[in-house]
């Protein structure tokens, strides 16, 4: 929204609440307080134009003092030819008013021609004695002819003083004179009209939002398909109607919370003229008659529904803005020098755009409708001279397609008065005349702008792109490639987590939660029950230091969550028809992240191989370039031959010659890496061992909690210890190898992943070990389970342990590195 629609909107809600103090307040308080309030808003808004409509005012009430009998047409001729001075004056040197003050200028110049026009009717009156009581009340006219000050009062009223609706002198005097306010019902018709403008501003704001108008203008506009440039008309023209639907509904609250414009029901008022039949007031009634019912139709100003699902053009300019249509039926349809109902409409259509405006979009928009109108009168006649009276539901067909072609002949309409230039309204009037490209050229275009679009869509979805350029720029490719791959292993890891809990975690949390039916999978007959006895709830008083040691070694309450494979249950859940798997949940989600990673690493592998073959360098080269390629096939016979063939032979021979000492080296220092990596993997399996021993004979409870601690975390510190200093030797030990620095940086990550890697295989390993008792299902621990049950009732949870022991110590040793040496250090 722009800031003016904000000023507005912020106008209209202040106009709401203030409308049931003036409710309350007498004639007195009405008339001057509305008109106080109205030029603050004036003020405020217009500032130094607000002379523009106290001119126009002060030339009114000029005329209506000196001609009352013949004013009409002065002062209709008076404030339209001011109003082409306002629209103008920047050709004069003035400053161009606001849209605050156009906005009351439009309104004021209505109602100083309807008061003209009050003023001559009771002067004619009077003169004709058509006021006599023989004749019974006149109906609409005012008592006398106002003074300035009621026409300040009237013109400067805050109801309906920038966006309408317009309502006559006669209207504003009744109001005044409101015998008893309070007993006029405000609230529920002020509800009542007031229930839909949330949706509409909503709708407004999204539709504005996904549609902008500017798109218009562009040239990707013009490139688009026609089907794409007419529909994107209809939210166009949806976007103009909800911004007035909420305008004008607002104004209207704001007169029904003063009780402005209630009269009762039996007056049958109409918007903008007011009441067309004599109704007694309740003072005039008969005694204990029932009060009268009330209604707003005098400042009804749109109907919403009828707008948008009335069939015909015509029935849609009644709908929309009533009041001003009221307006111009009354006072340029009526007086029109034409007969024809089209070349009335097209004056008054005229009349309206001059109005408005002086922008040509306005003309090319309201002298549409008079063709619309002729077209849809020659359209309605044929029909019914080729069909004849049928009933109203044999043509529902019809009505719908004239509804439609209405909607589209509105949009087209729409755009002019949007765009306003005459360039732009012609060019996209054009554009939709027909197909520039054939079917296959418009669904290459389509397709290669759909690819486009996914691939920058793709581009900029990248997580933590706009950081690594700004790392790119300031320290190359070389450290870019290092957060990439950091990137590249979050992703990976987020995407196994989002598969873990989207189909394992969460549904299991929502099955408990709900308390749906589970049906449990009945175990194998040749499985011992005493096998499938599980229950790691410790019994008694439990301290908090308990609780402290459970949660870092990943026992007690902690197998109970949903964080081990022991927590969930054999068992499927059948809700509504549906049944949900949940041991096959976790399979398969466990195979599909398998499978996510593989094709991963394979697409990025593939991808970053081809760049370093085109990248290579020639130090690995060498010797295919001399055998194959290092052959001077211009030499002639003689001598030249020979020594051609001795001088490749005795750059193999050094080459070779000084190359066998250093593959020595590096089979020596290869050797030696083995030995680490051999030491460090017997390391891991004997901690491993001494781990589960240590808890098997002893247990934490005995040994004492933190020194049962450190022994089910001895593999965890002996896999980081070796995950921190073995890469430290692979380091010094790769530059004896003599490797180009791109080389060595490679082996370094080989060795050291091989080395992460392998220490968990030898951990595992080493678990699987103890768990089958070395593979002797006839030993006394697995002789009744097949594995030892005494000492890992649930196995998984007991492998998952270790991988949770370990994942805990390798953050906290990498938090300590970063805080106390990487930190320091920078």
């Amino acid at each position: 929204m722009t800031p003016e629609e904000w000023t507005y909107l912020a106008v209209l809600l202040f106009s709401i609440p203030i409308g049931f103090v003036f409710k309350r307040g007498g004639h007195q308080v009405k008339q001057f307080g509305g008109a106080a309030v109205g030029l603050f808003l004036t003020l405020v808004t217009c500032n130094i134009h607000t002379l523009h409509s106290l001119v126009t005012i002060l030339g009114t009430w000029v005329i209506l003092s000196l001609s009352p009998r013949s004013c009409h047409y002065l002062t209709l001729s008076w404030t339209f030819s001011y109003l082409l001075f306002f629209r103008t004056v920047t050709f004069f040197g003035l400053p161009a008013p606001t849209p605050f003050t156009n906005a009351v200028q439009l309104l004021l110049t209505l109602k100083m021609v309807s008061l003209a026009n009050e003023v001559q009717e009771i002067s004619r009156a009077k003169k004709q004695d058509v006021t006599s009581s023989a004749k019974g009340p006149a109906i609409g006219l005012i008592p006398s002819v106002p003074g300035l000050g009621s026409i300040l009062c009237y013109s400067y009223c805050y109801v309906g003083l920038m966006t309408g609706p317009f309502y006559r002198y006669r209207t504003h005097l009744d109001w005044l004179q409101q015998p008893d306010s309070q007993a006029i019902p405000s609230w529920r018709p002020l509800v009542a009209r007031a229930r839909l403008v949330p949706v509409y501003g909503l709708l407004f704001l999204g539709a504005a939002q996904l549609f902008p108008l500017e798109y218009v203008r562009s040239e990707a506009f013009a490139a688009r398909a026609l089907p794409f440039r007419l529909f994107y008309m209809v939210p166009v023209f949806f976007v103009f109607r909800m911004r007035f639907y909420v305008a004008w509904l607002c104004a209207e609250c704001a007169c029904i919370a003063a009780t402005f414009g209630a009269y009762p029901t039996a007056a049958h008022a109409r918007p903008g003229g007011g009441p067309t039949v004599h109704c007694p007031s309740a003072e005039e009634g008969a005694p204990g008659a029932a009060p009268p019912e009330y209604d707003y139709e005098t400042i009804k100003n749109i109907d919403p529904y009828g707008t948008d699902f009335c069939v015909r053009v015509q029935d849609g300019m009644r709908y929309w803005n009533m009041s001003v249509q009221w307006w111009l039926a009354q006072y340029i349809y009526k007086s029109a020098p034409f007969r024809s109902y089209v070349m009335r409409s097209g004056w008054t259509m005229l009349i309206s755009a001059y109005w408005h405006g002086l922008h040509p979009g306005y003309y090319l928009s309201f002298l549409t409708i008079p063709l619309c109108l002729a077209a849809e009168g020659a359209m309605e006649a044929g029909l019914q001279g080729r069909r004849g009276a049928a009933p109203e539901p044999d043509r529902s067909w019809g009505a719908w397609v004239h509804w439609f072609l209405k909607m589209r002949a509105y949009d087209y309409m729409c755009m002019g008065f949007v765009l306003l230039e005459l360039g732009a309204t012609l060019r996209l009037w054009e554009q939709q005349a027909a197909w520039k490209r054939s079917r296959w050229e418009r669904w290459q275009v389509g397709t290669r702008r759909l690819r486009g679009q996914v691939g920058d869509a793709l581009l900029y979805a990248q997580v933590w792109r706009g950081s690594l350029h700004h790392i790119e720029g300031h320290f190359g490719t070389g450290i870019q490639s290092y957060f990439n791959f950091l990137r590249f292993l979050v992703l990976l890891n987020l995407g196994g987590a989002l598969l873990t809990v989207g189909f394992v975690v969460a549904p299991n949390a929502a099955f408990e939660g709900l308390r749906l039916n589970q049906t449990q999978k009945g175990p194998n007959s040749t499985v011992i029950s005493s096998c499938l006895q599980y229950d790691p709830t410790k019994r008694g008083l439990i301290s908090y230091f308990t609780y402290l040691m459970d949660l870092l070694s990943g026992t007690g309450f902690m197998e109970l969550t949903h964080l081990f494979y022991g927590y969930y249950q054999n068992s499927a859940v059948h809700f509504v028809g549906f049944s949900y798997n949940i041991p096959l949940a976790y399979l398969l989600s466990v195979l599909g992240y398998f499978s996510i990673c593989l094709l991963w690493i394979v697409r990025r592998a593939v991808h970053l191989l081809k760049r370093s073959l085109v990248s290579e360098n020639g130090a690995l080269s060498t010797y295919s370039n001399k055998v194959f390629a290092g052959w001077d096939f211009c030499l002639g016979p003689g001598t030249a031959v020979p020594m051609k063939h001795n001088s490749l032979r005795y750059e193999l021979r050094m080459d070779l010659g000084q190359r066998l000492g250093l593959y020595g080296l590096r089979g020596a220092v290869n050797l030696l890496g083995l030995v680490l990596l051999g030491a460090a993997f017997y390391c891991v399996y004997l901690a491993t061992e001494y781990s589960q021993r240590g808890q098997e004979n002893s247990g934490l409870g005995q040994q004492g909690l933190v020194v049962g601690l450190l022994v089910a975390y001895l593999p965890s510190i002996v896999i980081t210890a070796a995950n921190q200093l073995v890469p430290l030797a692979f380091g010094v030990l790769v530059r004896l190898e003599r490797y180009p620095l791109s080389l060595e940086i490679r082996l370094t990550l080989i060795r050291t992943v091989f080395l992460r890697l392998s220490s968990l295989l030898v951990l595992l390993f080493s678990l699987w070990s103890q768990i089958t008792c070395n593979g002797d299902p006839d030993a006394e621990s697995c002789r009744t389970c097949r594995y030892d049950h005494k000492q890992h009732p649930c196995w998984e949870t007991s492998v998952g342990q270790e991988m949770y022991r370990l994942l805990v110590f390798d953050l906290l040793v990498v938090l300590l590195v970063l805080l106390l040496v990487e930190f320091p250090r920078k």
